[in-house]
């Protein structure tokens, strides 16, 4: 035995006692065997750096045990991983809400998504989902996947990944309000839903279809508002908007030839990413990938189409036809709203840098600002009529509960959107010196005298609602109350007299209401605008926040 006479057996290997060396050794003699050495032997100590790089790059083999019978090789592993994913989560939505079923918390969650929002994810086809998950069905779930093979690859880890995520994003939007435990079972549902679309990313890359597009959304609105940080919550958005932009979604022709319930989803999605992208713009607060003179062609992609889907589902309870013709004409208000504003400020912006680059400039343009502002002025007279604010929402008793709520809080976002709106035109025109636009004489003190009124719309409209609404708007709506305050602030330290009086009164009701709002961001902002008035007025910042 040549090579061998310092090498354990392998039975003593295998047992891991001490090998005598002999010929046979002492364990193979009492067990009248002889030695074998066919083991090969392993290199001792952890493995270096290229051992792993060349376990991570070697093929598994998949035992026969763990694979799917019915579906193809490259959906397996994660539908596997899909399996796990759903197991953990009801484990640990089990353990930190033990009192309310994870099937029940799912369908609250699509529930407030749905009656609440502007439609981007089919109601039906999420319950089920849920049930599918989550309820009795889930039990079989491994035979169920092998069963249907193909249609649950792709597919089924997208709808995971879909419903994981929205359950996420209202745990924590409405931690505070409706969904109590959200805090708690929120970063569950997320950890599960970046898990899966992790695992699915590329794919999805290479053939996005609406749930690229509603996850990224979803995801975006969740770490906002988990995290208060905006930076990831923007790079998500704006990577859906630029699926969007190379599906070509803006053009008519293309979204008609999906399948109907698809090209609704498609629609609505490209929308709602239009309408953010509109509101950046006027908020200047991240780039835009949306924009119509980037697109190949005209953008001609309608809003409701005559094949439009209903996408919720209004044979359930409380749930009447009204709802989402409601949505529906409140969000294209909004979308419209936002729309014109982004163009009049984009058109002020450009004419301000003619104006610096050269003396002389094309008056003629400042009247079509002037137009362009009219017009904008004159959309308030658009609300749809269900939400005008004239119209007693409380007492209408055609209305379901779920849609008195949702009507309130869209008559909410009309009117703080369109003041919102206003000030920052009103602003970028006091800035760049164009009184003109907005009708008013070149004083400045008549501008940061309309500044003030306007901001102080604003803050009346945030007065009129029940807190909870506030709440519920999340890190976004926040957001806007900051620039408000920018622009109160602005105009305290410019301005002398009633002007500043009259701002700083403002603020201090806005500081308020940011500090009573208790959110990641809102602490931030509450900080930096107090410390700011602090220096402007001599104070401490707990006497301007507290005033």
């Amino acid at each position: 035995m040549v090579g061998l006479a310092n090498r354990a057996c392998d039975r003593c290997r295998k047992r891991k006692i001490k090998c005598d060396f002999a010929d046979p050794c002492f364990c193979c003699r009492t067990s009248s065997q002889a030695c074998s050495y066919d083991v090969p032997i392993r290199k001792r100590g952890p493995k270096g750096p290229r051992d792993q790089r060349r376990q991570r790059n070697r093929t598994p083999v998949t035992p026969t045990d763990a694979t799917l019978p019915g579906v193809p090789p490259q959906y397996s592993d994660g539908l596997l991983l899909l399996e796990k994913l759903r197991t953990e989560l009801n484990d640990a939505i089990a353990q930190e809400q033990p009192s309310v079923p994870i099937s029940t918390i799912a369908q609250l969650c699509i529930s407030i998504r749905c009656h609440r929002s502007f439609p981007i994810v089919h109601e039906r086809s999420l319950r089920a989902d849920a049930t599918y998950f989550f309820g009795a069905e889930g039990e079989c779930f491994p035979t169920s996947i092998g069963q249907h093979g193909t249609k649950h690859g792709l597919a089924l880890m997208r709808s995971f990944t879909v419903l994981t995520v929205l359950c996420a994003a209202q745990s924590f939007l409405f931690a505070k309000t409706t969904i109590q435990y959200g805090e708690a079972v929120g970063p569950k549902f997320l950890a599960a839903a970046r898990a899966m679309f992790h695992y699915n990313e590329d794919v999805d890359r290479q053939t996005p279809d609406a749930t690229s597009l509603q996850v990224r959304m979803l995801l975006s609105t969740c770490i906002q508002q988990h995290t208060g940080e905006s930076g990831l919550a923007y790079h998500l958005v704006n990577e859906a908007s630029l699926i969007a932009r190379r599906l070509r979604l803006y053009r008519e022709s293309v979204v008609s030839q999906y399948p109907p319930l698809e090209a609704t989803l498609l629609r609505n999605a490209f929308w709602s990413l239009y309408s953010a992208d509109s509101s950046a713009i006027c908020c200047q607060n991240r780039a835009v990938i949306l924009y119509e003179p980037l697109f190949d062609a005209e953008m001609d992609l309608q809003g409701p189409a005559l094949n439009q889907v209903p996408l919720l589902d209004c044979e359930r309870e409380g749930c009447m036809g009204t709802l989402e013709f409601g949505l529906l004409q409140s969000f294209h208000y909004l979308r419209r709203t936002w729309g014109n504003a982004s163009r009049l400020l984009l058109s002020i912006r450009q004419l301000g840098r003619m104006k610096r680059e050269r003396s002389d400039f094309d008056p003629a343009q400042l009247m079509r600002n002037r137009e362009m502002y009219i017009d904008f002025s004159e959309s308030l007279d658009d609300i749809p009529a269900i939400l005008q604010p004239s119209k007693p929402l409380s007492q209408d008793a055609s209305l379901s509960t779920a849609e008195r709520s949702s009507f309130i809080s869209l008559r909410y976002r009309l009117l703080s959107t369109y003041y919102f709106s206003k000030l920052m035109i009103i602003h970028e025109c006091r800035v760049l010196g164009f009184a003109l636009v907005v009708g008013l004489r070149d004083d400045d003190d008549v501008l940061a005298s309309e500044e003030v009124n306007v901001a102080r719309d604003y803050i009346y409209t945030l007065q009129s609602v029940e807190f909870h609404v506030l709440q519920e708007l999340g890190e976004p709506g926040i957001e806007l109350m900051r620039s408000v305050g920018s622009v109160l602030l602005a105009v305290s330290q410019g301005s002398d007299g009633r002007n500043k009086q009259r701002a700083v009164s403002q603020l201090n009701v806005l500081l308020d209401i940011l500090a009573r709002l208790d959110s990641q961001a809102s602490e931030k902002l509450t900080a930096q605008l107090s410390v700011d008035a602090a220096i402007e007025f001599n104070t401490s910042p707990h006497d301007v926040a507290s005033e």
